[in-house]
């Protein structure tokens, strides 16, 4: 579940710079972690991405204006952002954040990736 204590903020060019500012250079304690919710009860299905380092700015430079509001509790932040804005897709889906490194684009195996792939075995069954 998102971290969300108190009241959002809403998300305007303004606070926006003012989050990226505060969280610029931060890698966060030991124990810090990043996690992404998707929610699609709500309307224009929305996700929840929740950071205690720099890659809140980074996020909100590439889709800041996708974002809807944010909670910034101190040590972490949690930015809700629209999954798709002006007719085009914010998020491609939680499956396109891993690299295909057993299969091109075709379906076809990498050169050697059959040693590596410890399923190769199965799907060949």
């Amino acid at each position: 579940m998102p971290i969300r204590h108190g009241a959002p903020t809403a998300a305007t060019p303004d606070t926006l710079a003012a989050l990226v500012a505060k969280y610029r250079g931060k890698k966060g304690d030991p124990d810090a972690e990043s996690s992404l919710m998707t929610e699609k009860s709500k309307p224009g299905t929305v996700l929840y991405y929740t950071s205690r380092g720099a890659d809140i700015g980074w996020l909100v430079k590439r889709c800041g204006s996708a974002v809807v509001q944010f909670w910034d509790c101190g040590g972490s932040v949690t930015l809700e952002i629209r999954t798709e804005h002006d007719g085009r897709r914010v998020f491609r889906g939680l499956q396109y954040a891993f690299a295909p490194i057993d299969n091109d684009n075709t379906g076809k195996p990498f050169p050697g990736s059959q040693e590596r792939n410890a399923w190769a075995a199965v799907e060949a069954d």
